[in-house]
């Protein structure tokens, strides 16, 4: 399962991880699983847009799903929540990081 989209922000004095428990369980409705509690991958970009420009700088965790979960997520947030395969994952330009990601991840 992955959730795309979002904008949870490290508390100050808050570990990333905890920041992904509180985001998923605000935004999905449900708890975080680490199969490795480390990060997987660091991105960062510029950011585009009328507002002030700054670097966002990305940790990008992996979390175990189960297909059959109800989301409860947020759709303040997200339009819509799916899951899908290597073969089907969206082609975004919100997150162009995706494709590579999806990639490293399934040689795991």
């Amino acid at each position: 399962m992955a959730a795309i989209g979002g904008g949870g922000h490290v508390e100050p004095s808050e570990d990333p991880r905890d920041t992904v428990r509180r985001e998923v369980v605000e935004e999905l409705g449900i708890a975080a699983e680490f199969p490795n509690e480390a990060p997987q991958f660091l991105t960062s970009r510029r950011t585009v847009g009328t507002g002030a420009q700054h670097i966002d700088v990305a940790l990008w965790f992996q979390l175990r799903g189960d297909r059959g979960a109800v989301l409860d997520f947020d759709r303040a947030d997200f339009h819509k929540v799916q899951s899908f395969l290597k073969d089907g994952r969206p082609q975004t330009r919100v997150m162009p990081e995706l494709a590579r990601i999806m990639t490293k991840l399934s040689a795991l």
